[in-house]
């Protein structure tokens, strides 16, 4: 993407806000314009496992997609990840969202050679990793 695509995109964008809600194992991140809410995720960590996080449930909403908002959303996981000193950020996909697989390519992820079929939903998971303590 060209440099002027890029400022025209992060403008048209507009003010994003990120809020956090950090639970006893996880924290929500919400991201929002205004006073819409556009899309969300968690970091949810295993206590006492060596520094290991999960990112779930990142959804950008209907209306909000294909905008570049799930790169920022990714983006302020990672952030927050690392200022929090995880070593190993986990997340998981489906065949039904190769946006979040590029997504996740493009911030550094690592795809797993561990593809699993879901039992309840006979969707295909594709795993991947981010190493955060290089």
């Amino acid at each position: 993407m060209g440099i002027l695509k890029s400022i025209r995109r992060f403008f048209k964008m507009g003010k994003i806000k990120f809020d956090t809600t950090i639970l006893d194992n996880s924290i929500d991140i919400t991201m929002s314009k205004g006073n819409d809410l556009i899309g969300a995720c968690s970091l949810d960590d295993f206590p006492g496992c060596c520094g290991i996080t999960i990112l779930t449930g990142v959804r950008i909403f209907q209306d909000n997609r294909d905008k570049g908002y799930g790169t920022r959303l990714v983006q302020k996981a990672i952030k927050i990840a690392k200022e929090r000193e995880f070593s190993l950020l986990v997340a998981t996909t489906n065949q039904y969202t190769p946006n979040m697989q590029h997504i996740l390519k493009k911030h550094g992820f690592e795809e797993l050679d561990m593809t699993f079929k879901n039992k309840k939903t006979n969707n295909t998971i594709y795993q991947f990793q981010l190493v955060l303590n290089k």
